[in-house]
């Protein structure tokens, strides 16, 4: 294994503890009630709030560059209704979007995904949608290097 790669699984591992270790303080920390009503009416359960969200996996085809990624990714970043966004720097050049369906669709995505970097014609391959529970700590594009093949 490089160094770089060590590096970077090394970075995804610590920031995965850090969201971890946050959300649970979050969590844990006790709600504010109001003085004049009773803490029995104040409670909310997890699920009665639990919003839907989708994962939208794509290739990249047309990259001539890192900075059409980053382009890309900052482009989809500022997306009314995308809460996370990665784009990988190595080919297969994969992508991920954790996004609310209720703000924006995967044709708007896919749009802004094209239209992104002006000078590159990219075209967006073998797109999947799907509709998740929890949002994964660690982001990685199910087209990607990282992920290895089975057999």
């Amino acid at each position: 294994m490089t160094i770089l790669r060590k590096f970077f699984v090394s970075a995804l591992l610590a920031s995965a503890f850090l969201n971890l270790s946050l959300g649970t303080r979050l969590e844990a920390a006790p709600a504010l009630a109001p003085r004049n009503q009773d803490k029995a009416t104040i409670k909310v359960t997890k699920s009665a709030i639990k919003p839907q969200v989708h994962r939208f996996d794509f290739r990249l085809e047309g990259v001539s560059c890192g900075r059409c990624i980053v382009n890309i990714r900052k482009a989809l970043r500022l997306t009314k209704g995308v809460s996370r966004c990665e784009v990988a720097l190595r080919k297969p050049y994969g992508g991920v979007v954790i996004y609310d369906p209720t703000q924006t669709d995967i044709k708007k995505l896919t749009q802004i995904t094209i239209t992104a970097d002006p000078k590159t014609t990219v075209t967006v391959k073998d797109p999947v949608d799907e509709s998740i529970e929890n949002v994964p700590v660690v982001l990685i594009p199910k087209y990607t290097s990282l992920q290895k093949t089975p057999g």
